[in-house]
This record gives C-alpha cells, structure tokens and sequence, in this order.
C-alpha cells in the first residue's frame, strides 16, 4: 500500500508491505498472523521533515478485526525512535486497511 497517511503527533505519508503468513495460521481459532514493514516521509514537529522506516506485526482474524500488533521505528533520519501497539481492520472485498498505531515517540 503506497502513499497512506500519517496523522497525530507527527503527519505525511508512509508506504507499507505486508505479508500475510498462512503457514502459521492458528486454524482453531481462524486467525494469521501479519509482518509488516513501513517506511515515509513525516513532519516531525521541532526536527521538520524526516524519513522512518520500521516493521509491524499483526493478526488478522476472520472477522476482518487486526489485533495484538506491535510496531517500532528502527530507522530515522533525526534519530526519531518510538514502538507502541497497532489495531485496525481490514476489508478483504475492497482492499481497504484501517491502522492505528499508538504508543511512544521520542526525539533526541
């Protein structure tokens, strides 16, 4: 997914990867889980314009709901660090992912 915005403390867009791993998949249950890597542009504020990259992990359950994800910044060109939690949903028919990372950003 190319060009997806950022909002909150920091704004822009980021591109993300994904890959849905289906040898894992907890068949019980119905959920898979998701690696994820993220990478973007934001307007960091006092630092201006910085570019991030970082890796997420997910699972998405048959319901559409992803849960029990965690994300973390593990690049930054104003040594922008930061990890947290993410959940959102995902709708298999129109493609459309609906993320939202909370957590802790930290500049130096």
């Amino acid at each position: 997914m190319a060009g997806a915005a950022i909002s909150g403390s920091a704004t822009g867009s980021v591109d993300l990867s994904a890959t849905i791993d289906h040898g894992e998949q907890d068949s019980s249950a119905g959920c898979t889980p998701i690696y994820g890597s993220f990478s973007g542009t934001a307007q960091v504020p006092t630092k201006g314009s910085s570019t991030e990259s970082g890796e997420l992990f997910l699972i998405q359950c048959a319901n559409g709901v992803l849960e029990g994800g965690t994300w973390g910044i593990t690049a930054s060109s104003v040594d922008l660090t930061g990890g947290g939690i993410i959940s959102g949903t995902f709708d298999g028919t129109s493609g459309k992912v609906a993320l939202k990372l909370t957590g802790t950003l930290t500049l130096p």
